[in-house]
């Protein structure tokens, strides 16, 4: 009888205490993330070039978001609210004064033969909505990434209005280089130069369009 008395208190016990698998880490949402991809040939030796779109909703660029090289990866990802509602707390009252928030990426990636990246130029966007204008908007950023000799020598990005105030496009151009050192001077081997561009609506709609 004792040990049924004991039995039964361990069980409430348990029941009241809270969980300690539902209560570690950060909290979760819903993936609410899209992602597109289009990929061709660069020749005959194997080599080729992606272009990549992602958005996703309830959000502005985090770190996690920036260094995330699989992108379908991260659309199809549970949204981790925590830093989500850390990057809007961070980007100060005009982005807290919107109602649902949006970060899009587009990039430019060129492959060799055996799948590693050469060059990669990546435009951000975020914006915050308040359901009826674009309300935050700041400019748009990049990051980018560069191997076998190659270097980004210049880039520059843009944003402006198509119909204000519920209708915006961000532009990306960039400018890669290949070269090698010798006693005489560098030597110029190739060149790349090319643009991303992003359209997007306040109401999370968009498109994407490049070189």
């Amino acid at each position: 009888m004792k040990s049924r008395v004991i039995l039964i208190l361990a069980v409430l016990l348990s029941l009241l205490l809270p969980s300690t698998a539902s209560a570690a880490g950060p909290k979760k949402a819903p993936a609410a993330g899209t992602y597109t991809s289009s990929v061709t040939s660069l020749g005959d030796d194997g080599a080729y070039q992606s272009i990549d779109t992602i958005a996703l909703s309830g959000t502005l660029l985090t770190d996690e978001i920036r260094s995330a090289a699989d992108w379908s990866a991260l659309a199809a990802a549970p949204l981790d609210q925590t830093d989500a509602t850390a990057s809007v707390q961070a980007a100060g009252a005009q982005a807290l004064a919107a109602t649902s928030y949006k970060t899009i990426g587009r990039r430019y990636t060129a492959y060799n033969s055996i799948g590693w990246i050469v060059i990669r130029y990546t435009i951000w966007q975020e914006f915050g909505y308040n359901g009826t204008s674009i309300t935050y908007y700041p400019s748009p950023t990049y990051d980018h990434q560069s191997n076998w000799g190659w270097s980004l020598l210049s880039h520059s990005e843009s944003a402006w209005w198509i119909t204000s105030p519920t209708y915006r496009t961000s532009r990306g151009n960039f400018f890669f280089k290949q070269g090698i050192w010798s006693p005489f001077g560098d030597i110029h081997l190739s060149e790349v130069s090319g643009w991303v561009q992003l359209y997007y609506r306040g109401n999370g709609t968009w498109t994407g369009t490049n070189f």
